[in-house]
């Protein structure tokens, strides 16, 4: 699932995250958040949060990109 990043252009209503974000989460943990998605997709939600631990693999991975740039 590490390898999940949506096509450009691709009508999905999976979630998207960065590769190195799923690789960091348990399979559990990846369906959980793919699956509120899709579940709130079908109710008309086009922007739905992440899960907290979704939320938290985003975050360190965008933070380590950042400092591996050089930036704060």
């Amino acid at each position: 699932m590490a390898d999940k990043a949506i096509e450009p252009g691709k009508k999905s209503t999976e979630r998207y995250l960065p590769e190195k974000a799923w690789a960091a989460m348990s399979k559990a943990e990846r369906k959980k958040t793919d699956d509120k998605k899709k579940r709130e997709s079908r109710k008309g939600k086009q922007f739905v949060e992440n899960t907290e631990r979704a939320k938290k693999a985003r975050k360190a991975v965008s933070k380590a990109e950042k400092r591996k740039m050089g930036q704060s």
